[in-house]
């Protein structure tokens, strides 16, 4: 019996592999070895930069993406990723321009309209924020970080129901974001919902242990139930992993009806 030899791969996918495993550098060095190759070659540029972007490194990820578009200007993700390397050196005006270049080439463009979604929830415009990460969501239905930044921009506009629901979505996709547990526990509390939003901090500190912001967001809750010595055990928890909460709780109204408690006093001392 004869047996086929599988092909090789070549640098270019095994760049994209080892990109797409983390290996940042690594990738880099098969990319580049790409464009030596085939200077005109306008995906390896673009995915340089996308490396590059992943880095942290957005001036070097503008020259990679200007080399692709110059390669070829109807392409949208070039356009895309330059608008990352802009929003990352926070020229957030240059960076939607780019982001609506891209969408001008591919209406399902799912990153431009990602970009543009943090662009406005970095600038308060959440409403158009949400139209954004509305059409994101659409295009990537399985990435938990569109999910979150609607729940986030709704939370904002204190449309707490629609910022469970996002959450919700998150849970739905991973039953382990320990973060979407306690963000819709945050909502629940503004929505007077406390036993659901005790639930929500439980199932958050049960993923982590060590999640001092739920600890703290429980103690909150058990306050406005009037349930003082066991706010004030889970506050003191909250304060042993994360110090900034003592300054937090002396004025946070949650604990209103604590604030002549000597236990309370002590703790925030």
């Amino acid at each position: 019996m004869q047996y086929l030899e599988p092909p090789k791969e070549d640098n270019f996918m095994k760049a994209y592999n080892l990109h797409q495993e983390g290996k940042y550098e690594e990738a880099l060095t098969y990319y580049k070895k790409v464009v030596e190759e085939d200077p005109k070659n306008d995906a390896a540029y673009n995915n340089i930069a996308w490396v590059l972007n992943d880095l942290d490194k957005h001036e070097e990820a503008l020259v990679y993406s200007d080399k692709s578009i110059e390669l070829d200007s109807d392409d949208a993700e070039p356009y895309a990723n330059k608008g990352n390397a802009l929003l990352g050196l926070g020229k957030y005006e240059e960076a939607m321009k780019n982001y609506e270049l891209a969408i001008k080439y591919d209406s399902k463009c799912s990153y431009a309209y990602y970009g543009k979604g943090i662009v406005y929830y970095e600038n308060g415009e959440y409403e158009k924020s949400i139209e954004d990460f509305n059409e994101y969501v659409k295009l990537k239905p399985k990435d938990v970080d569109g999910y979150y930044y609607l729940g986030e921009a709704y939370y904002n506009l204190s449309e707490f129901e629609k910022a469970v629901t996002n959450y919700d979505k998150v849970i739905e996709i991973d039953k382990n974001e320990e973060v979407a547990y306690m963000y819709k526990a945050d909502a629940l509390y503004y929505l007077e919902k406390y036993d659901e939003a005790l639930i929500n901090y439980d199932k958050s500190i049960q993923l982590n242990p060590n999640f001092a912001d739920a600890f703290y967001g429980k103690s909150r809750v058990l306050s406005e139930l009037n349930k003082a010595e066991e706010s004030l055990a889970v506050l003191t928890k909250a304060i042993e992993l994360n110090k900034e909460y003592k300054e937090y709780a002396k004025t946070d109204e949650a604990f209103e009806n604590l604030k002549e408690n000597s236990k309370f006093i002590a703790l925030t001392k």
